[in-house]
């Protein structure tokens, strides 16, 4: 018998390649423009400095990254050199519609530094303060930050947010504005007292404003291999949480102290410092970290009716601490490992001041907010 033509099979046929081409470019959409809220409800914990050179790294990696000042203390615009009196326009314009978003954006770029090509800020000053009451009567004023990203994301492929240390009308602008949050601990007791508070307002974001809003994860700040009670503090988290936590973890440096004092990230101020050496893995850990979340494992299976979840990305998503507890303690991992502990921890204290005297480092170079804030204020988070 001869061959029969059967019009419905090569319907199926054809509708199963649009079908991998749709996959595949929705892969490929959802890596572009990832928008990371970096908060913590307390200060000082390094949220500005993560955000300065997570995103100077990420850029020296070839990646295209906006950072958005949310503080109005403008410390991440100080921090990247521009002067915080001398601005046009900043996210106070871009959140009263006086400005467009690509009015408010600077593209950050340092001489000696060619490698940061695609560097980009969108500058914060004092009068960011006042946004609050100016918006007060605005409609649905808790998503004006997401619709004016919404217009320029595909344009990057991380968007860093830096919120101000507060449960307020910036910080949740950011949140519902973020596909996930990256929130910094420093090493010290004061600064998990208050981690479970910020992970129960995270749920309420969730559940009132973000629904797809995720925990990109907890990266440990100002680690000192010579106090035990950071080490405590990174064994009571990995204990206490079941959240994804980043394998790199940041040394207390002072070269890294230094940098912000000359308007550069530290990898331009002094890329073999071991701050330097800390943020450039976070940098490329988030990047196989992101990549792996937006690849299917059965890409090329076109029968497969969804992308699956990425792993460890969620709020109440685990990661076995006993991995990480080795990653951390020992320094057996690769090479190509995502991470081990950084080199301070492997160093003595003169060996690191040396490195910071050293002559070749060269010169510097739909609910409300006031609904989320009643109820927080009115549940027990450890409920």
């Amino acid at each position: 018998m001869g061959s029969v033509y059967n019009p419905y099979f090569l319907q199926f046929y054809m509708l199963v390649l649009i079908k991998t081409a749709l996959i595949r470019l929705n892969v490929r959409r959802k890596v572009m423009g990832k928008v990371i809220a970096t908060a913590n409800q307390k200060g000082g914990v390094g949220k500005t400095t993560t955000v300065i050179n997570l995103a100077a790294c990420l850029a020296e990696q070839g990646k295209s990254v906006l950072v958005i000042d949310m503080d109005p203390q403008g410390n991440t615009t100080s921090g990247f050199g521009l002067e915080k009196n001398k601005l046009d326009n900043t996210v106070y314009e871009l959140l009263t519609d006086e400005a467009d978003i690509d009015e408010c954006t600077q593209h950050i770029k340092y001489k000696k530094h060619s490698e940061i090509k695609k560097l980009y800020l969108i500058p914060s000053d004092v009068g960011l303060a006042s946004a609050e009451v100016e918006l007060y009567d605005v409609n649905k004023k808790e998503y004006i930050l997401k619709n004016r990203i919404a217009e320029i994301r595909d344009k990057y492929d991380f968007i860093l947010i830096d919120c101000p240390p507060s449960l307020s009308f910036l910080t949740i602008n950011a949140l519902a504005a973020a596909d996930s949050v990256l929130i910094p601990i420093q090493c010290e007791y004061y600064a998990i007292e208050g981690l479970a508070q910020l992970l129960y307002t995270i749920r309420l974001i969730r559940e009132r404003l973000n629904a797809g809003m995720k925990l990109e994860g907890i990266i440990f700040t100002m680690y000192d291999k010579r106090n035990k009670l950071s080490g405590q503090v990174v064994d009571d988290v990995k204990d206490n949480l079941d959240v994804y936590m980043f394998k790199t973890i940041v040394p207390r440096n002072v070269r890294l102290a230094e940098a912000p004092s000359y308007g550069m990230p530290i990898n331009v101020y002094d890329k073999r410092a071991d701050g330097a050496k800390a943020y450039k893995k976070l940098a490329r850990e988030l990047i196989r970290k992101t990549k792996k979340e937006n690849t299917p494992d059965d890409e090329d299976n076109p029968d497969n009716e969804s992308t699956p979840e990425p792993e460890n990305t969620d709020i109440g998503a685990v990661q076995t601490a006993g991995e990480q507890e080795k990653d951390i303690n020992t320094g057996d991992s690769d090479e190509e490992d995502i991470m081990e502990t950084p080199d301070a921890e492997n160093r003595d204290s003169s060996d690191i001041e040396d490195s910071e005297e050293d002559p070749d480092a060269g010169e510097p170079e739909e609910d409300t907010e006031a609904d989320i804030v009643e109820k927080e204020n009115s549940d027990d988070p450890e409920k």
